[in-house]
């Protein structure tokens, strides 16, 4: 038996999705949900419905899960009371937690399987070693290769503070999970009576595991290729620039005396050898490979201690780097492959930067409604202390709406990036409709909204809807295999429209009036012409949010805004003035007070005071109807004469 940690590129920022991914994963066995564009199955931004033709039925796939469960805290519920407890503590967890979910996988010898009794006690087993038993781990048993295998899910979050739970962490506090995987296969394979791998760091004596007496490690000096580079040669048919420079730069490494000695070498096969930021590296063009990835005896290193310090060329400069080619028919194909992918990614690229053309119109639209709505309150004629606590809360409210239309958008954004990466691992781009990935995204706005949670679901009509995640798809019901884009998806600040029928447009148009009230669109001409007519017909009143009134709304903002922080500049001003002017009595106050041996002495503390109670400024210690001490000379401060903006000095002298 096996356990391994899957290493996840999401950050903490993703951590829920990449959760959702994961654990639909593991219900149904589907590998897309692990894949870097499983976003896009959210908004029906997947490669297949980018292909010309009629789109197929989804094949039926074989059994893949045999079992699932969870495990809480000593306890087994079902795997859907598992699931919402894991969603609840992700939902307070603290946003310091760096790594809240972990993936692992536990594989057991060929033939050999365990029942599902048996797996949720090694999850259990797993746990314990690991030091996690207060964690929410899911797990499902699949057979879907030739290894049954049990998919784990670790959700460390404490369920009260919302901080991180250990995952095994040694006895100094160091991270040792990986001896703690090992002692829970030792006891596992001895509790079920599994054959045991071969190398195994642990046994079981008794009740004890006991570390197996250490065994001579032999260091492999070339190092070897990665899995990744090895599909890469297979699928393009060249040579990864890693194998020449392990056949090539390897034995001129080995030879080298000095460093302009090494740059000759390498010059007639296109190489060279440079500093990088954790270490040196061999380059060709724009290839380039770490040297400890070449020969661990050459890395940056010990090639600094046999050469002396790096030394730049002189003179010599690389000649033209020539792939080698191991396959001319696959390397032909991926050629063209390649020409397909540019192609590819101009047109993604373009849709990318309409959709932040579009955010910022968005923003700009929710900053005017923002502007609008003080500009109003200005005229309130109600409690002072309700138009204050109202003008308060206007920048947390702007902040917060900023926030979710952010959100929106750039969820929209990843998923559309993702095709670029679904692209790059298909093998035949031809029958890609090139006009239709890169089509411009349409939607409707939110004027005025702040995130209070997944969006609810619609009933309408000629729709079907399904929720996915915190977005909810609206499928059209002739649509019956589901096998293209859903018709509408709203994820509560934006509604995206996929379908550009008079159908789908109106129900979008209906279904943001009745939410939003305001009806604000973006999108082409095309379909910002067909909202126009639908709006029409409809009786709403439609806005069109566009780049170009965006940034006019921007400009107006900005001189409407010039006499404000005038203003604000002055009466900042005023306050550094009588702030000043206050320091000054009191030092006066402090010189004209008796020695401290005097029987009428008196700190400075208390003097402070007195000038802060017979000052006439208010402030928060005194009020202005407090009367003067029977007990103390009343001190009041003159009258302070307006004075222009005060100049400072460079030199930080103050005001001169």
């Amino acid at each position: 038996m096996i356990i391994k940690l899957i290493p996840s590129k999401n950050s903490a920022k993703g951590v829920e999705r990449y959760a959702r991914y994961l654990a639909s994963y593991m219900a149904d066995g589907d590998r897309r949900w692990l894949k870097e564009d499983a976003i896009g199955i959210d908004y029906g931004l997947t490669l297949s419905t980018y292909i010309n033709g009629a789109p197929r039925a989804p094949e039926s796939a074989p059994e893949r899960v045999l079992s699932r469960g969870a495990v809480v805290g000593g306890d087994t519920p079902d795997w859907k009371s598992g699931v919402k407890e894991a969603e609840r503590r992700l939902m307070r967890r603290n946003r310091k937690v760096k790594k809240p979910v972990r993936h692992a996988v536990m594989s057991c010898p060929v033939g050999e399987e365990l029942s599902e009794t048996h797996c949720a006690d090694a999850v259990a087993t797993v746990a314990k070693e690991l030091g996690c038993e207060d964690a929410v781990i899911l797990w499902a048993a699949h057979v879907d290769t030739d290894n049954f295998h049990v998919h784990m899910m670790f959700v460390t979050v404490d369920p009260d503070t919302g901080g991180a739970l250990p995952f095994g962490q040694g006895a100094d506090g160091r991270s040792g999970y990986k001896e703690a995987m090992q002692r829970a296969i030792a006891r596992i394979e001895h509790k079920r009576q599994l054959r045991p791998e071969a190398g195994a760091r642990y046994e079981v004596v008794g009740d004890e595991v006991v570390r197996k007496p250490q065994q001579t490690h032999v260091v492999q000096k070339r190092a070897p290729l990665r899995q990744e580079v090895l599909e890469w040669e297979t699928q393009s048919g060249f040579a990864s620039f890693t194998r020449v420079a392990q056949d090539v730069a390897g034995p001129i490494l080995d030879q080298a005396s000095d460093w302009q000695e090494l740059h000759a070498a390498l010059a007639p096969y296109g190489m060279g050898i440079r500093p990088s930021v954790n270490g040196g590296q061999l380059y060709a063009g724009e290839e380039h490979v770490k040297l400890s990835n070449v020969d661990r005896r050459h890395s940056w290193g010990k090639l600094r201690d046999r050469l002396g310090r790096y030394e730049p060329s002189h003179g010599v400069e690389p000649d033209t780097y020539v792939p080698r080619i191991l396959d001319p028919a696959k390397a032909e194909t991926w050629l063209v492959h390649t020409r397909q992918m540019r192609d590819v990614s101009a047109r993604i690229d373009g849709r990318v930067r309409a959709l932040l053309a579009a955010r910022d119109a968005a923003l700009g639209r929710m900053e005017a409604a923002v502007s609008a709505y003080r500009a109003d309150l200005t005229g309130f004629d109600g409690d002072p202390r309700v138009k204050r606590d109202l003008f308060a809360a206007f920048p947390t409210l702007r902040h917060s709406a900023a926030l979710t239309i952010k959100a929106a958008f750039d969820a929209r954004i990843i998923a559309v990036r993702a095709l670029r990466t679904a692209a790059a691992g298909s093998d035949d781009l031809s029958a890609v409709d090139m006009e239709a990935i890169g089509a411009v995204d349409v939607g409707i706005a939110a004027p005025w909204h702040v995130d209070n949670g997944p969006p609810a679901v619609a009933s309408l009509a000629e729709f079907e809807s399904e929720r996915r995640g915190d977005a909810v798809c609206y499928w059209s019901r002739d649509d019956h295999a589901r096998r293209g884009q859903p018709a509408l998806v709203d994820t509560g600040a934006i509604i995206w429209v996929n379908d550009h029928s008079d159908r789908a447009v109106e129900t979008a148009l209906k279904l943001a009036r009745d939410r939003f009230g305001d009806v604000a669109v973006f999108g082409d001409a095309a379909y910002l012409a067909r909202c126009h007519r639908a709006a029409q017909r409809l009786g709403i009143e439609l806005e069109t949010i566009t780049v170009v009134e965006a940034q006019r709304r921007a400009r107006k903002k900005r001189r409407d805004l010039g006499p404000t922080r005038q203003r604000a500049l002055e009466a900042r001003m005023v306050n550094q003035l009588r702030t000043a002017e206050r320091r000054r009595w009191a030092r006066a106050y402090e010189r004209a007070a008796p020695a401290d041996d005097g029987p009428m002495s008196f700190s400075k503390t208390q003097a402070a005071a007195d000038v802060q109670h017979h000052s006439v400024i208010p402030t928060k210690i005194s009020k202005p109807d407090i009367g003067v001490r029977a007990d103390t000379p009343a001190v009041t401060l003159p009258t302070i004469k307006w004075r222009a903006a005060a100049n400072r000095n460079r030199e930080g002298d103050g005001i001169k």
